[in-house]
């Protein structure tokens, strides 16, 4: 007897904008890093991200930038 299993991922997608907590100025060059699948991405001039692709569940992001403190933040897509 032979089975075969494929997983069956639906995948999703995030964005957002980065913003300075003071100055609330747009933060163009972010790094956000996914761990869970080694995914990385970099805010645009506008400070907007997106990142697709990502499969659902519990995920953890850390956003970084030279001169800034680094942030994670752990988030649960649909099920």
């Amino acid at each position: 007897l032979f089975r075969s299993y494929l997983p069956s991922y639906s995948q999703t997608t995030i964005y957002g904008s980065i913003t300075d907590a003071l100055t609330n100025e747009k933060l163009q060059g972010v790094s956000v890093y996914v761990n869970d699948i080694n995914k990385l991405v970099s805010s645009d001039r506008y400070g907007n991200f997106r990142i697709s692709g990502l499969p659902k569940g519990i995920l953890q992001l850390q956003f970084s930038l030279l001169g800034y403190k680094s942030y994670s933040l752990i988030i649960e897509t649909d099920r």
